[in-house]
């Protein structure tokens, strides 16, 4: 058997493990209690398919917290940084284990064809708030390879200016330290399968998500034009880690975080990696 299938066979066996116990397991209800459980379940995750999360900046004091978006591994990197509710699209739910795990952690689904899917969605994202979680959103709308900011779509922001929601803006981009393309290695996008994509991703020796953190801006004016500053401020950042060099192995953290700012709480996670 080949490295890389042995690699993925055996961390397909530890994710549905990892993933079987996530959705029998109790958990606390309510919008805390899954925040709570996401992040645990996060940190599992990444622990079986070693991804590690390099974080920049602080997402401190946020309510809305707006990111560009490559795939599902965007959900796994994120929360592992701490208790955040994320808006995913409506097919997720049906994913195997995945889909479970997100329905227990919580997630708001928001199908755009289903009339009156986004009073419902943005009714629950006031609930997360109003229990002190921060939403997150990528308003793009889909994923993409991570050459390019897509446009972003004005709708789920307006809630925030309605309500003078704080909001951060957030850059991710992965890294493959033993080599590879991330764009389409890592990335789900286009006509990507999710079975065969993420045995894959089960195969890579390492993946790093790097996410760098924008300053906390109140939501103002209307929603077109919030949408427009966000772009904007995604987009630079986008940039920035797109010019950045992978931290050299001395100054990694393990399976889970590195803070550059350390203003806002370390999240331990489960393990390290070796490297």
């Amino acid at each position: 058997m080949i490295p890389s299938l042995a690699r993925a066979t055996g961390r397909l066996l530890s994710f549905a493990t990892t993933a079987t116990h996530g959705v029998l397991r109790r958990r606390v209800p309510g919008p805390v209690g899954c925040a709570d459980y996401l992040r645990e379940e996060a940190c599992r995750i990444a622990h079986c398919i070693h991804l590690r999360t390099e974080a920049e900046g602080s997402p401190k004091g946020a309510q809305l917290i707006v990111a560009n978006h490559l795939g599902y591994l965007d959900v796994v990197a994120l929360a592992t940084l701490g208790p955040m509710a994320f808006v995913s699209k409506a097919e997720v739910a049906a994913w195997p284990l995945l889909g479970s795990l997100a329905r227990r952690a919580g997630s708001i689904f928001l199908d755009r064809d289903r009339r009156g899917a986004l009073v419902a969605a943005t009714d629950a994202m006031r609930a997360r708030v109003a229990a002190g979680i921060p939403v997150v959103v990528f308003p793009e709308g889909t994923s993409s390879d991570g050459s390019s900011v897509l446009p972003f779509h004005a709708s789920l922001f307006e809630i925030a200016v309605r309500e003078g929601w704080r909001v951060v803006p957030a850059a991710i981009a992965y890294e493959l330290p033993d080599g590879g393309d991330p764009a389409t290695d890592v990335a789900y996008w286009g006509g990507m399968t999710f079975l065969p994509h993420f045995l894959h991703v089960l195969s890579l020796p390492r993946i790093v998500a790097r996410i760098r953190f924008g300053s906390v801006r109140v939501a103002t004016g209307d929603r077109k034009k919030l949408a427009r500053q966000m772009h904007s401020a995604v987009a630079g950042l986008h940039e920035t880690l797109a010019d950045d060099e992978l931290l050299p192995p001395v100054h990694r953290g393990g399976v889970g975080t590195r803070w550059t700012d350390e203003s806002w709480e370390r999240v331990d996670t489960p393990g390290r990696l070796p490297g």
